[in-house]
């Protein structure tokens, strides 16, 4: 099977590949230059008789990302690719917003029109009730996806879920190069976070795109306290406060979302009463939009 990646060098991206890259033809896509060349090389060492192919570009570009997919013709699609640091958001609002959101619309749309079966995004617990950029630019891509999915072929499936263990800039990163030079910082003392491995979440995602179209989440057991974490690495903590964007708690339902079980028990389809149509042309505009504010965003994202 022809498998298309976006943000291939990416936490999430490089597990799909690992996972996938045995039995399928690969499209690596990303845009970053440097970490596509090393990629390229730990594959040949690692699986000389794979077959890839590397595409630089951006998700934003919209004849690049037709060009690849016409050019490749994948059956399936893995988003990846996307803006995810919760303090840059803040202070690169647009930035946020043209990757994230106009990223994945065009992304969808170049997909459906080269006939792609089955489209998967990668949402996050940070799109529930959003407070930071980054979550609330993922809830548009959800209900832009939820809104558009009934019209077309392609199957979409949206799979929500909480911190990757180990991912680049993670908290367990973090805190491994902080307990080198002495001082662990936590924002705040009752923080807490839902976790999985890399491995496992990559796993649910294949498992996903083979259901039919829809919301799902994980069973991500009990949230992790923060501050539990920190105290492992057996170094001085401080505690520095929230910064923008910073929620105490993540959450991995709406009030309004229901779940029903699957075929496979850790995984859940997000059922929900929400007309999602009618925000998809709002949405459309948001992205399109070169200037807008944060709260511009929020006002869509519930």
């Amino acid at each position: 099977m022809k498998i298309l990646i976006t943000g291939a060098t990416g936490s999430i991206g490089k597990e799909i590949v690992e996972q996938l890259i045995k039995n399928n033809e690969l499209i690596l896509f990303d845009r970053n230059e440097e970490k596509a060349f090393y990629l390229e090389k730990e594959l040949r060492e690692k699986y000389p008789d794979s077959k890839f192919h590397i595409c630089l570009g951006s998700i934003t570009d919209k004849n690049r990302v037709r060009e690849v997919l016409t050019q490749h013709q994948p059956h399936t699609v893995y988003h990846t690719a996307a803006n995810k640091h919760v303090p840059l958001g803040e202070s690169n609002i647009e930035e946020f917003v043209h990757n994230n959101v106009w990223g994945t619309i065009n992304m969808v749309c170049q997909s459906t029109l080269c006939g792609v079966k089955t489209f998967v995004f990668i949402s996050t617990d940070k799109a529930v009730y959003p407070e930071s950029v980054m979550g609330m630019t993922k809830r548009l891509c959800e209900k832009y996806i939820l809104g558009i999915s009934s019209r077309y072929s392609t199957k979409f499936i949206i799979c929500r879920f909480g911190n990757i263990i180990g991912s680049s800039g993670s908290v367990y990163e973090i805190f491994e190069k902080q307990s080198k030079d002495g001082k662990i910082t936590v924002t705040h003392p009752d923080m807490e976070r839902y976790f999985i491995e890399r491995e496992k979440a990559v796993r649910h995602l294949i498992n996903c795109s083979r259901m039919e179209s829809g919301l799902y989440i994980f069973d991500m057991g009990a949230p992790v306290k923060i501050m539990d974490v920190a105290k492992s690495f057996d170094c001085p903590i401080e505690i520095t406060g929230l910064r923008p964007g910073e929620k105490i708690e993540e959450r991995l339902l709406y009030d309004y979302e229901t779940t029903r079980t699957t075929i496979y028990h850790d995984i859940l389809k997000v059922t929900s009463l929400y007309n999602y149509s009618s925000d998809v042309l709002d949405i459309y505009l948001i992205a399109s939009e070169k200037s807008i504010t944060k709260e511009e965003l929020k006002r869509l994202t519930q």
